[in-house]
């Protein structure tokens, strides 16, 4: 059983992979060429919506599909039982915002909000009918598959977005694109249903399905006060500094949170169903853990120190000289999100302990301490440096209390390991940044692109240095990761 779950492990996370580093080039590709044709305002308007469609999509998606992996028993009637669930709510949740959209006008009047809401919206309620397939794909391992409909609804989504943005569509560009990633994605995951007989039957008893939404529940509660959390900058922004800042504090959020975004869901993905299967093993659990914990903290800590870095270069390069304003927030936010990577494993090893309850009651300590720095901060400074500032901040006491609180609570202290699995590669990565940061002035190139190409290179080459000097005994994980991935 073990080697055959790890070479289950091997193979999702090599398509993961390939799905994440298509999806960040997609992403960066899409950013690149809009940042050309919309102004400010444009994307601060979509940015608020995704807020918004993020948070309502907590009801449908987290709750009970996080419930389906952990529990590998659940019969064929309470399948359809809790799929049918899953459709009343997401026709609620898009009912609901379908009603109360116009009142989104207010304090935008460059764009029609109120009806990119209900359009957008559409994403909720569609993406409801496919999101119990998704869920037994992540449970059976096909992440391979999964990650082909990823890549290829993420390509429809961007000539969707470049299209509509040459025509003149502006932020209805954005609108639309996200909404064909959802359609692309929903004929996929429609598919694979008909072919391995997926389909739901008829509404069972709602009692059956007891111990799933009791966990769903929980799942929904924790994980929408942490996207409340995670996104409460954004609304501040949005609210306190006006549109246009929020579409530059939006850019620079999405540039800070690629490498996140990109390499996080390759470990963390895989890890929750692995953790779930031998969750009754603490030695294998705490192996798997520092493992986990290493390889995100090595590959975040370049990337995104790199990114701080270099972001004088990669900004105008990507988004063009008129967004200058981005440079410091991407800097900052950039520090903040390698903290936040580090403490992402966590969610995966908490549920497959069954401590469900965990995160919910963690997220309700962090609602009332969280919220309400970043609102006063956003009110009172009205300065986007200082509200990345507050955020990079918090991430990192909370990343320091979530080790304390969960991991060390679930498999015994281990605090010495933990400094050395998270600290010596953010120091190896730190040994780079001087460096890197006197020859980017100094390279004789007029070409933005050689001259990141020059600076990664050389970045990479200290880091791999260090990196033999200060971890030499887990550089070889770092490598075989890679190349496996390769």
């Amino acid at each position: 059983m073990a080697v055959s779950l790890t070479r289950q492990a091997t193979a999702a996370a090599k398509w993961t992979t390939a799905a994440s580093i298509t999806t960040a080039l997609v992403s960066v590709a899409q950013v690149s060429v809009l940042a050309r044709y919309l102004k400010p305002a444009d994307f601060g308007a979509v940015a608020l919506l995704m807020v918004i469609l993020e948070l309502c999509n907590v009801f449908i998606k987290t709750g009970f599909s996080d419930a389906l992996v952990v529990n590998r028993e659940t019969s064929r009637r309470q399948l359809s039982t809790l799929y049918w669930v899953n459709v009343t709510v997401g026709t609620a949740i898009y009912s609901l915002l379908f009603l109360t959209a116009p009142l989104l006008d207010r304090g935008f009047v460059t764009v029609d909000l109120a009806e990119m809401a209900r359009v957008m919206g559409l994403m909720l309620l569609i993406g409801a009918f496919v999101v119990q397939f998704d869920a037994l794909m992540r449970r059976e391992l096909l992440l391979r598959q999964l990650a082909l409909f990823r890549i290829g609804s993420n390509l429809v989504g961007l000539v969707v977005a470049v299209w509509l943005a040459v025509e003149g569509y502006g932020a209805w560009a954005l609108v639309f694109a996200h909404l064909g990633t959802q359609i692309a994605m929903n004929i996929c995951l429609w598919a694979v249903a008909i072919r391995r007989h997926w389909l739901p039957g008829g509404l069972g008893p709602i009692s059956e399905i007891g111990e799933l939404l009791r966990f769903g529940g929980y799942r929904v509660g924790a994980s929408l006060i942490a996207a409340l959390n995670s996104r409460v900058d954004q609304l501040a922004v949005g609210a306190f500094l006006g549109p246009a800042a929020l579409g530059y504090y939006n850019l620079a959020f999405n540039l800070a949170m690629q490498p996140f975004q990109r390499i996080n869901p390759i470990l963390t993905q895989v890890s929750f169903p692995i953790f779930a299967k031998v969750k009754d093993d603490n030695d294998k659990l705490l192996k798997g853990y520092r493992k986990g914990l290493r390889l995100l903290v090595s590959i975040n800590a370049p990337l995104l120190l790199g990114l701080a870095v270099t972001a004088p270069l990669v900004v105008p390069a990507l988004l063009g000289p008129q967004w200058d304003p981005v440079v410091p927030i991407v800097q900052i936010l950039a520090v903040g999100v390698l903290f936040r990577s580090g403490a992402n494993i966590n969610i995966g090893l908490i549920l497959a302990k069954g401590k469900y309850q965990w995160p919910f009651y963690w997220a309700l300590v962090v609602l009332a301490v969280v919220p309400v720095t970043i609102v006063m901060v956003s009110q009172f400074t009205q300065s986007l440096v200082m509200v990345s500032l507050t955020l990079t901040l918090v991430n990192f006491v909370l990343f320091i209390c979530g080790y304390l609180l969960f991991p060390r609570r679930l498999l015994g202290r281990f605090d010495l390991p933990f400094l050395s699995d998270v600290g010596r590669p953010v120091l190896a990565a730190c040994l780079m940044l001087p460096v890197v940061g006197l020859a980017i002035d100094k390279v004789p190139v007029d070409s933005l692109w050689l001259r990141i190409g020059m600076m990664a290179a050389l970045g990479g080459l200290i880091y791999a240095a260090a990196s033999l000097v200060i971890q030499r005994q887990h550089t070889g994980e770092v490598l075989e990761f890679l190349r496996s991935r390769a």
